[in-house]
């Protein structure tokens, strides 16, 4: 599962580097959402989905109750 792993640390990373600029901003909520947030949550989304039913549902059950925006 090494593959799918980089998967998911490839939209981690980028979620946590889009919500340390966030912080700085005078509104977070709205620069989130203009600089395509969203997106990177539902491919994290999508990701735990897929893996969910092919592995064990446990590992990925938190992953996908995101539910930022």
């Amino acid at each position: 599962m090494k593959i799918g792993i980089e998967r998911f640390e490839f939209y981690l990373v980028k979620l946590e580097e889009l919500l340390k600029q966030a912080i700085r901003e005078k509104n977070p909520g709205l620069w989130l959402y203009i600089n395509d947030t969203r997106t990177t949550i539902f491919m994290l989304e999508g990701l735990a989905k897929l893996y969910a039913g092919l592995h064990n549902k446990k590992r990925f059950i938190k992953i996908k109750e995101i539910r930022i925006l």
